[in-house]
């Protein structure tokens, strides 16, 4: 007797209506922004709505070379950017090429400034790497309007690298938001970039230092900055969440833990007033302070 073939289900997706039911296409996973070459700027592609689209580029102005003296800011781009050399370095000329001027507006990602920056010695043979870092400081100003830009852009600066060929992100030293002024040390000479990078393309970016163990006590360090707005006058406190493993020595049994947690503390400024009274003389009060025993 012969076997009947296997049956074969289909099952098809209906809708109430009848209808075959399509579903929507996926999104496209987040890829944090990244040129595609020295002169590109980063290209993004997220699920979210895209950033206000990149301005086009503005004119570039010749290369300069200036000589170097030691101690002595190397002024360039009409002090744009400037590049301090420490002493005892071989360097005796720099030379700068400017690869790309954008003006991002408040919000606009993407690269500001892209330049090549070059050295020689005193015969005239390349440069590239120093035992000492070189100072860059980069005056933005208004190509970057990083004053009033929105919470998920953040300042960015970084060095392009040939074998990878991408972007690389610079631990910046300085930033001034208000003026457009971003600095940074390096002891290799590269493409260098500047500009704003949108966290919503590339993920969060948290505000706080990476753990550190502490040389003499050999405690692990930890310290998370809180962003506070300016009181009066301008003035901003430095209020810190910090962690060392040391506060833990010594407890061996059920105890009360401080405030924030075993190992933590919250810094905090206080004014303590001491051998103080209230005067009067009839018309006006006084803080009087009482001679201290």
């Amino acid at each position: 007797m012969g076997r009947w073939p296997r049956p074969v289900l289909v099952l098809t997706l209906v809708s109430l209506l009848g209808q075959p039911l399509s579903l929507p296409p996926r999104a496209p996973a987040p890829v944090f922004p990244g040129p595609a070459s020295r002169q590109a700027a980063p290209v993004f592609q997220s699920p979210l709505p895209p950033p206000p689209p990149t301005p086009p580029p503005l004119p570039l102005p010749p290369p300069e070379e200036r000589p170097v003296v030691p101690g002595t800011p190397v002024a360039f781009l009409h002090g744009r950017i400037t590049v301090e050399v420490p002493r005892g370095l071989p360097l005796a000329r720099l030379r700068l090429a400017t690869r790309e001027i954008r003006r991002l507006g408040a919000g606009q990602a993407g690269l500001a400034l892209a330049f090549d920056l070059t050295a020689a010695d005193a015969q005239g043979a390349p440069l590239s790497r120093f035992a000492a870092p070189l100072t860059v400081t980069l005056r933005l100003g208004e190509w970057v309007n990083w004053a009033s830009h929105p919470d998920w852009l953040r300042p960015w600066v970084g060095y392009w690298e040939e074998k990878g060929r991408q972007w690389r992100t610079i631990p910046p030293t300085q930033i001034d938001e208000t003026a457009g002024v971003v600095a940074f040390t390096t002891d290799h000479l590269s493409v260098f970039g500047a500009g704003t990078q949108g966290v919503k393309e590339s993920g969060w970016v948290l505000n706080f230092n990476d753990t550190r163990v502490d040389r003499f006590s050999g405690a692990l360090l930890w310290e998370y900055p809180l962003d506070l707005p300016p009181g009066p006058g301008g003035s901003r406190p430095d209020l810190r969440l910090s962690y060392n493993s040391r506060r833990l020595d010594g407890v061996l049994t059920w105890a009360q833990s401080d405030g924030v947690g075993w190992g933590w503390s919250l810094d905090v400024a206080e004014i303590v007033w001491r051998h103080v009274r209230r005067c009067s003389d009839g018309a006006h009060f006084y803080l009087c302070w009482d001679p201290v025993p």
